[in-house]
């Protein structure tokens, strides 16, 4: 007998073979889903990929003339179209309407905004003359509109007929790897020597420490110019480009668009270094983010540690300098040291009381020079300078110097050579002059050789003179990070004023090792740092991908 199939349960099939339908549907439209964004996701690879090396290839040709950014026009555009053949970017090309150039790594019209920011200009502009591109070091490299392009399988279920998938890029480099920060010269003197042969360079003496926060004309403790990093010339000088926050990020990396040496550049508004500023140098130290002396807005990527991070104190207190204030902002990961077999007491009278201010050399309290003589002439001795009345005490056995010798040692100098350098001194050779930190005619001990390293204390790798960076930080610290080239400034001949009107006329560029971290907190604020004489050329700061 044949069976009946009731109303319902035919409903029932009916239910099924559509739900089974609308799955297929579901699984087809979410797996073209999957594809097509697969097929986006390697080709924005593909475009960033192309944009990177458009904008490293164009970067290298920017020399600051039109025919600079013509040619770096040519290189990009070749460049990304050999990297667009083969490829889901199916040989698609770009043209000069991509490209932008610009002063800085990030455009002031491109989300999210980055600091430091400029304005970017097009190709023409810049290649207009040689004066148009004279800034220009930054090429930016846009895929724009030509990365729009059909899905496959959105269309199917509604969803949108293109998509798009671009790539973005900005490379280039600062002018010169010098910090934006300008002190005031010693002397004028280029090169002069001490009887014992010693040389000066701007009245500066290698191997001494100096506090940088008392070189220069601002303020009561000699505040140092703050220098605009990216104008160098005042008929285009951008008044925000005077603000703390804006040049910060060029003190974190060393890096600016002054001059390459002498010559004339423009001082920023001048309210001396702020905390953002001064706090921006420890960077070097793995210092990033956070409280205290580590509040800065420095990017470990761009402005790593330095690869030695102990500091070199004249005396320690448990993990700092015992001048440094108690408190919790010293990371775990700096220590620091103070006896490398210089003579704790200076081989003369130290001045315990006094000893904060003698982590650097001891300054005039009205000149705010060194105490030492500082123009020799050939002939004399650093104590020469050295009275009571000059605003120096009374000390007979000459100025306090602090730490010695942390970075490198003294240099003779040799008036014939471009560089005025001579051979360096060794530890013992400073010992048996007894008038090179001292007014003692006899030999000192200024250093127990047994313990002073042969190269110096920083170079070591290993061992009580080395502390690693930070690893949580994630990067690798870099040699001479604590270094900071700065402007040395003739002060006594500086001219105008405001914002962008300052001109500061540059003797030369002069190499600072940071002996120990800068103290944006104090009163007055710190700056230590061991004089490592004149760069000579100054280093160019290296092209990089910044975005």
């Amino acid at each position: 007998m044949a069976r009946h199939h009731s109303l319902r349960e035919r409903q029932r099939g009916a239910v099924a073979l559509i739900v089974g339908l609308l799955s297929v549907l579901f699984l087809f439209g979410m797996m073209g889903i999957a594809i097509d964004l697969s097929y986006l996701y390697a080709r924005k690879t593909e475009l960033q990929n192309a944009a990177d090396a458009a904008a490293l290839s164009g970067a290298k040709d920017l020399n600051q003339t039109a025919a600079g950014v013509n040619n770096a026009v040519a290189s990009a555009i070749a460049t990304f179209g050999q990297n667009a053949a083969n490829n889901l970017i199916h040989g698609e090309a770009i043209t000069a309407d991509n490209l932008r150039f610009g002063s800085c790594a990030n455009a002031d019209d491109h989300l999210p905004v980055r600091a430091p920011s400029c304005t970017f200009v097009d190709a023409t502009t810049a290649s207009a003359s040689d004066s148009a591109a004279a800034s220009l070091t930054f090429i930016e490299v846009d895929t724009g509109a030509a990365s729009n392009k059909p899905v496959f399988f959105m269309p199917v279920i509604g969803g949108q007929d293109n998509a798009s998938a671009s790539g973005y890029a900005v490379a280039g480099r600062y002018l010169a790897q010098v910090t934006p920060i300008g002190i005031c010269a010693v002397t004028t003197t280029r090169f002069d020597s001490y009887a014992h042969g010693e040389l000066l360079e701007y009245g500066f003496r290698r191997g001494i420490s100096y506090d940088l926060m008392s070189m220069g004309p601002l303020g009561a403790n000699s505040i140092p110019y703050l220098v605009n990093p990216v104008d160098t010339d005042p008929a285009t000088c951008d008044p925000y480009h005077s603000s703390a926050n804006f040049t910060a990020p060029f003190v974190c990396m060393g890096s600016s668009a002054v001059g390459q040496g002498a010559g004339t550049v423009f001082a920023i508004g001048n309210t001396g270094l702020s905390n953002v500023i001064v706090s921006a140098l420890n960077s070097r130290f793995g210092l990033y983010g956070g409280a205290g002396w580590g509040t800065n807005q420095c990017d470990p990527q761009s402005a790593p540690p330095d690869r030695n991070v102990k500091q070199f104190c004249y005396r320690t207190q448990g993990n700092k300098c015992d001048w440094q204030p108690n408190a919790s902002w010293v990371p775990s990961g700096v220590s620091v040291h103070s006896d490398y077999g210089e003579d704790p007491d200076n081989a003369a009278a130290w001045n315990v009381a006094n000893e904060q201010a003698y982590q650097p050399v001891q300054l005039n309290s009205t000149t705010k020079k060194p105490c030492y003589n500082a123009s020799p002439g050939g002939t004399g001795s650093p104590g020469n300078a050295f009275v009571a009345a000059s605003g120096c005490g009374s000390l007979s056995s000459g100025p306090n110097y602090g730490t010695l010798w942390a970075y490198g040692p003294a240099y003779r100098a040799n008036l014939s050579a471009p560089d005025g350098t001579g051979a360096a001194y060794t530890a013992a050779e400073a010992n048996a002059i007894g008038q090179m930190y001292n007014n003692s005619a006899t030999a000192m001990r200024y250093f127990d050789t047994a313990v002073y390293p042969a190269t110096s204390p920083y170079s070591q790798t290993s061992g009580p003179f080395f502390q690693a960076p930070p690893s949580a930080l994630g990067v690798s610290g870099v040699a001479n990070r604590r270094i900071i080239n700065i402007l040395i400034i003739d002060c006594d001949n500086v001219t105008g004023g405001g914002a962008c009107g300052m001109q500061l006329p540059v003797l030369g560029i002069g190499r600072f090792f940071m002996t120990v971290m800068s103290d944006p907190t104090g009163s007055p604020k710190r700056i230590p740092a061991e004089f490592a004489g004149l760069a000579n050329p100054v280093p160019l700061a290296e092209i990089k991908l910044y975005r």
